[in-house]
This record gives C-alpha cells, sequence and structure tokens, in this order.
C-alpha cells in the first residue's frame, strides 16, 4: 500500500516563477473604473472609452512569459526541462550535495493554510549544478514532493520561513526530532 502510494507521488512537475509576477494587489476591473455617473451627469470632460483604454492599459495581471523552467521530481531524481529549447537536465539525487527547501505560505483571507499558495524555493548544489529555482504550489503538492523525497530518502532541508521544519510543522519537539533522525537519516 504504502509503495502504491509513493508511486504516484512521483510525477510531481512545477513550473519556475519570477518573484516580480507575483502581487499581493487584488485584481482589478476595468469597468469598475470608468466614471459612468459623470459621463451620464453631463459632466463636459469625461469619456467612457477613455477611461476603459485607460484602465485596460494599466492592467494588474501579470504577463505570461514563456522563459519558465519546468522542475519534475522523478523516482530517482530531478529533472530541470529548459523553456525555450526544450533541453531536460537529470540529476540523481545522490549526485546532489545539497537539496534545501525553504517554503513560505500565503493564507487564504479566512487564515487557512492549507488553501494559500506555497511558494517554494528550491536551492540545488551538485557536482555540476548551483542553481536557485523559485516554484508556486499548493498545501498538498508542497507535502508530495516533501514525502516524496523523506520516502527516496534523500539528504535535504526542509525549512519554513527560515525555520527547520517536518512535512510543513515549524515547531517540532526534541524528541520527535531525534526520532525523525534516527528514522530517515537526516541531519537536523
Amino acid at each position: 500500500m504504502q509503495s502504491t502510494a509513493i508511486k504516484g507521488l512521483s510525477k510531481l512537475t512545477f513550473t519556475e516563477y519570477k518573484p516580480a509576477d507575483f502581487s499581493l494587489a487584488p485584481q482589478r476591473n476595468p469597468l469598475g473604473e470608468i466614471r459612468w455617473w459623470k459621463f451620464l451627469g453631463g459632466a463636459a470632460y469625461t469619456n467612457p472609452l477613455h477611461d476603459l483604454l485607460y484602465a485596460l492599459s494599466r492592467s494588474s495581471e501579470p504577463r505570461p512569459t514563456r522563459d519558465r523552467r519546468q522542475l519534475r521530481f522523478e523516482d530517482h531524481g530531478l529533472a530541470i526541462v529548459q523553456a525555450p529549447p526544450g533541453e531536460t537536465q537529470t540529476y540523481t539525487y545522490a549526485e546532489l550535495t545539497e537539496l534545501h527547501l525553504d517554503y513560505t505560505c500565503f493564507p487564504r483571507p479566512d487564515n487557512h493554510l492549507a488553501g494559500g499558495s506555497f511558494f517554494l524555493r528550491l536551492s540545488l548544489c551538485g557536482s555540476d549544478i548551483d542553481t536557485t529555482i523559485d516554484l508556486r504550489s499548493t498545501h498538498s503538492q508542497c507535502q508530495q514532493v516533501i514525502k516524496l523525497l523523506y520516502a527516496r530518502r534523500v539528504r535535504f532541508r526542509e525549512y519554513y520561513m527560515g525555520s527547520r521544519s517536518y512535512l510543513l510543522e515549524p515547531n517540532i519537539p526534541y524528541q520527535r526530532v531525534q526520532q525523525l533522525k534516527a528514522d530517515y537519516g537526516i541531519e537536523w
């Protein structure tokens, strides 16, 4: 039962995001920025077409870009797919000397973390790789990645906003940390 669950976890793919693409500003509705009441009231210098064109030119939605890498977690390693040429570089977990997974969560408005956006910063170091990739995921995807890495006994460090954590839980008692070190052979 455990092995079938782990096999299902091995097909996780994430697309890189650039922090400049993300904004905490609410999405705007261009139609809401038209001064309808002034126009209907007969104001001399109000033009709804001009207002609409101006509002559309200031759209708050990020412009899609095509130069994003994709990161795929596989059974025996990571595959990084470069965007424009489509080249794939595969690294086994054994050849990665450092793998740091640092995540930050922006909760939903009702303060529920499970529905918020998780932003992962994955730092990879090895003999022929030294890179950092920013990813955006959900709570469940993040848990799947971490479970996959623990199940494969990959040596990595998991951080939540700069503090060590285990399976998205930042406050771990000392006894539990010792048990995790024994179970998974991890360094704390």
